[in-house]
């Protein structure tokens, strides 16, 4: 219960949309052979590598996560809710880089002020690599209202959750959709994979 009462608390923290959530560190040494990149693996204690700048392709991968790592293709619940937010999150920053909610648009850096539509709010290529050699290793949120359970976090359906996951399945959420996505608990909440919408 001490667990979910953690979560919770860290997700209410910022006004509606989620909390942003340090970040410890992203990748792990086998994701350049797995054919992912550094910021599609989990999170763990320990520095990050940033691998090729887009989700969709191959590349070097990051650095290891000393502990907590998870690998992106881990098995977990599958659970269902709507996409109420999205967040970008500069590694060891205590408020995204970009937020967006149903209403509004804010970022923290003036450079991405209009840079997105509302409603269509994903992350190109071009863009996560400008973001990241201004702002370092990124981490990428869907906020998601629960209209199930997930049983990985003790998260109860009617819960907001801030969900790490890759630049993909980032891109692949719009706000106010209705997704199935595939979870794994651990130090964050972390969503493998969308399996549907």
């Amino acid at each position: 219960m001490a667990k979910r009462r953690a979560i919770l608390e860290r997700i209410a923290g910022a006004a509606g949309v989620g909390a942003a959530v340090a970040v410890a560190g992203c990748g792990s040494a086998s994701d350049g052979a797995n054919g992912t990149t550094g910021d599609e693996a989990g999170t763990g204690t320990g520095g990050g590598g940033s691998g090729d700048a887009g989700n969709d392709s191959t590349g070097a991968g990051g650095g290891g996560g000393a502990s907590g790592g998870r690998s992106p293709t881990a098995s977990g619940p599958t659970v269902k809710g709507t996409v109420k937010g999205k967040e970008i999150v500069p590694a060891g920053a205590d408020e995204p880089l970009v937020r967006m909610n149903e209403t509004t648009i804010t970022a923290s850096d003036s450079a991405y002020d209009g840079r997105f539509e509302r409603g269509n709010f994903t992350v190109g290529d071009g863009l996560a690599e400008e973001m990241s050699s201004e702002h370092g290793e990124l981490a990428y949120y869907l906020v998601l209202r629960l209209t199930t359970e997930d049983p990985s976090i003790e998260a109860e359906k009617g819960d907001r959750v801030a969900y790490r996951t890759s630049r993909r399945w980032f891109n692949a959420g719009g706000l106010g959709e209705l997704v199935w996505a595939r979870t794994a608990g651990g130090e964050e909440p972390y969503i493998t994979e969308l399996i549907g919408q």
